[in-house]
């Protein structure tokens, strides 16, 4: 029996064999491979010829570069299911400032849980490994969250939903070093808190994970081991995870929606994003702009990679997952508001409410935009949830407009604190009212 008071043959860890996976000794290997949270006690059953029973494998210490895997016993109630998993060497994601980098370095495949209770769907059973796994931090462990009633409203989402009051400089965005806010700050005239009071949600209904520089699932290294600066903050399964140990998603939940891809690499794994810090860098180089050149010398993301089949992929697991908590609610892609019009090639930003920089080769920057819009409406068609468009509200309203909905730098007139070109608070009334009347149509 094992520590959970679980005897180890009903926690049974059966590797199947699959190509690549004929030969007992390799079935071995891979599972001492595993990390030691991973691993089950006492055996491991080979499915080769001959089904041979392998004897209990000798547990080592992970190498350095191996974050713990902890699956919850619950998402090992699958009888007889198999999860396939495949964790692409990916960082575990969350990594603190000051706080020991560990990251999974493994690849698991063709996994499958067997014990005496009820099955799961198979997608299921893989997203609740994969959420668990992306959700562990040092040497904390995330299990697969209670049965809850659910909230009303969840919100995940980047610094484009949580639109903090601060910028970086005259105010940090990490929470003024409160680690518990990992750079969580939400402004109470972001569209999501907004959406919270047209809905008519208190705010203990209201699960609000949304947070600076949060992406779908671009990590700070790379399976090949190169840096991405910048990626330090929140996945969407680690949104997804810190809502549900809020008791975020149950049968209560109606509405949840997501505005992600803005800081994730294009294409994944590949080091190029085009987050705030990139997009500032590529408009102001002087030199070269930042046109179709930008892409081809790899100083901005490669606009092809922005695809709707490339995104669904990117968010399914945690869609499936919320999907299977929260039966009844709507999910809602939520797209960007326009920073410029479509076909524009000219890039802008103003400061201090005076100067206003023009950056006339910026079309690669503005044509992001548009693809990573495109992409959010194919990928909610090709998973069966919603989108809201929110270039439509805010047409005519972008950086280079007259009449701009999106914050300059230090601007005194609108915000003097904020993060440049996300929405002001006209900006975001005009996308949380957008969002409410998709969602009152469909309630």
């Amino acid at each position: 029996m094992d520590s959970a008071g679980v005897q180890p043959q009903s926690r049974l860890l059966r590797i199947r064999s699959a190509a690549g996976f004929g030969h007992h000794d390799r079935v071995r290997r891979l599972h001492q491979r595993l990390p030691r949270k991973a691993r089950v006690p006492g055996q491991f059953r080979a499915d080769h010829a001959g089904g041979a029973v392998g004897r209990p494998a000798r547990h080592r210490r992970p190498e350095p570069c191996h974050e713990h895997l902890h699956l919850s016993r619950a998402a090992g109630s699958a009888v007889g299911r198999v999860a396939e998993i495949d964790l692409h060497d990916r960082p575990a994601g969350l990594v603190r400032k000051n706080a020991t980098r560990r990251y999974f370095c493994s690849r698991i495949r063709m996994i499958s849980f067997r014990t005496g209770g009820a099955g799961l769907p198979l997608r299921l059973a893989a997203t609740v490994a994969v959420l668990a796994a992306a959700g562990t931090v040092g040497t904390a462990t995330a299990d697969e969250p209670t049965a809850a009633a659910g909230k009303t409203l969840v919100v995940m989402g980047d610094s484009f939903a949580a639109n903090p009051a601060c910028d970086g400089v005259l105010v940090k965005c990490d929470g003024n070093n409160d680690a518990a806010a990992h750079e969580c700050l939400q402004r109470p005239t972001s569209w999501p808190v907004q959406l919270s009071a047209l809905m008519g949600v208190a705010a203990t209904d209201f699960e609000n994970a949304t947070c600076t520089n949060a992406s779908i699932d671009s990590g700070p290294v790379t399976s090949t081991g190169q840096q991405v600066p910048g990626r330090d903050g929140y996945t969407l399964a680690q949104l997804a995870i810190k809502a549900a140990k809020n008791g975020a998603f149950g049968p209560r939940t109606k509405v949840v929606a997501i505005q992600l891809g803005a800081n994730d690499e294009w294409p994944a794994d590949s080091a190029t994003t085009a987050d705030a810090p990139a997009q500032l860098t590529c408009a102001f180089n002087l030199a070269q702009g930042c046109d179709a050149d930008a892409v081809t010398q790899g100083r901005w993301p490669d606009l092809n990679s922005v695809t709707g089949a490339a995104y669904a992929d990117r968010i399914r697991k945690v869609v499936d997952y919320v999907k299977y908590y929260a039966p009844n609610a709507r999910i809602t892609l939520v797209g960007y508001p326009e920073l410029a019009p479509a076909g524009s090639t000219a890039w802008c930003l103003s400061a201090l409410g005076v100067l206003h920089y023009v950056q006339p080769r910026g079309g690669a920057i503005n044509e992001f935009w548009n693809r990573v819009d495109d992409a959010e409406r194919d990928a909610a068609q090709q998973l069966s949830i919603d989108f809201v468009d929110a270039r439509t509200p805010t047409a005519g309203h972008g950086l280079c407009a007259a009449d701009p909905w999106l914050l300059g730098a230090l601007d005194p007139q609108v915000n003097l604190v904020g993060l440049p070109f996300h929405p002001s608070p006209r900006g975001d009334t005009a996308v949380a009212t957008e969002v409410y009347a998709h969602v009152a149509q469909t309630r």
